[in-house]
């Protein structure tokens, strides 16, 4: 359920301060070091070698005390620009990764993190420097309109921050415990089509799990992703009108996922948005489920226009 004890005083309450908290307290090192007597992994969920304390990124390795990689940026290659001989050349010399390739000068110091500026930037596997930015008004309005005023104010007041990136596999977003979002580059415009909205909606909702459950949702969706890449066990379809008789399910937390309950919101999102802007869906059965999904939300303590519209 909802917590709504401190909705007068959001911002400074108890539980905003102890998420914040746990994140100060980089967080997932903290976490490990509860559940296993040693911490393991940095605030951005990488893994920590314990003989060498170096964190591994995916590309290469951090050295954390000097806030440096240990080998060059191997993108290095790609800041280069290509003879301007024909028009595909010069699109390609316009957007240069690394935000302007060789013509962005911190990036000619090849064992840099995030552009010596961690605050702005982030670096998600070693391979890419990324800008990012606040929560702007807009995506915080459409947050309250499809999970109400209380979620809106618990996830401005969590500071969460979005990233664009342009190497995730296609289709696929990521939510971090630190509060970054990090968006596959074709849903950038977060508040564009339905599609781009229910993908980034998606991922909101995972930064409301974190706050509601800080010490047990990343270990979850980290088991769950596990068990996707390598054992094909599915975690988003428990949560889908596709796969499940959403008639069945009570309240969110009857989804046994937190990726299914996720993908809940992210198709009823999807639903709610398409049905807004053209006044219908495809067929009855995806009304239904949108109708489905909306009690769910409800009886889960939800309470917000969009749910309110489609149950009326």
């Amino acid at each position: 359920m909802i917590n709504t004890r401190y909705k007068l005083n959001m911002f400074t309450s108890p539980k905003i301060q102890s998420t914040k908290n746990f994140r100060n307290i980089s967080n997932l090192s903290f976490r490990q070091r509860l559940l296993y007597g040693k911490p393991r992994r940095n605030n951005t969920g990488k893994e920590i070698d314990p003989e060498t304390r170096l964190y591994y990124f995916g590309a290469r390795y951090l050295d954390p005390k000097a806030s440096r990689w240990l080998s060059g940026d191997p993108a290095l290659g790609e800041y280069l620009p290509s003879a301007p001989v024909n028009d595909e050349a010069r699109k390609r010399n316009g957007s240069l990764p690394g935000m302007g390739g060789v013509f962005n000068y911190v990036n000619l110091h090849v064992y840099h993190y995030a552009g010596n500026n961690p605050v702005g930037y982030v670096d998600p596997d070693g391979n890419e420097l990324l800008s990012r930015r606040r929560l702007n008004n807009e995506e915080k309005l459409m947050i309250k309109e499809v999970l109400g005023e209380n979620v809106g104010r618990v996830i401005s007041a969590l500071n969460i921050y979005v990233s664009v990136y342009s190497n995730l596999p296609s289709g696929r977003s990521i939510s971090l415990p630190d509060g970054s979002v990090l968006l596959d580059y074709d849903v950038g415009n977060t508040t564009g089509s339905a599609y781009n909205r229910s993908v980034f909606m998606h991922e909101i909702f995972h930064q409301f799990q974190y706050y509601e459950r800080p010490f047990t949702t990343w270990t979850s969706l980290e088991e769950e992703q596990i068990g996707f890449f390598f054992f094909r066990i599915d975690p988003y379809s428990c949560g889908s009108y596709l796969s499940v008789d959403l008639s069945t399910i009570n309240k969110l937390d009857d989804i046994f996922t937190y990726e299914g309950r996720a993908q809940l919101v992210e198709e009823f999102t999807f639903f709610y948005f398409q049905y807004k802007n053209t006044g219908r869906l495809n067929n009855d059965t995806e009304m239904n489920a949108m109708r489905e999904q909306a009690r769910i939300l409800k009886n889960q303590g939800f309470d917000s226009p969009a749910i309110n519209m489609v149950l009326e």
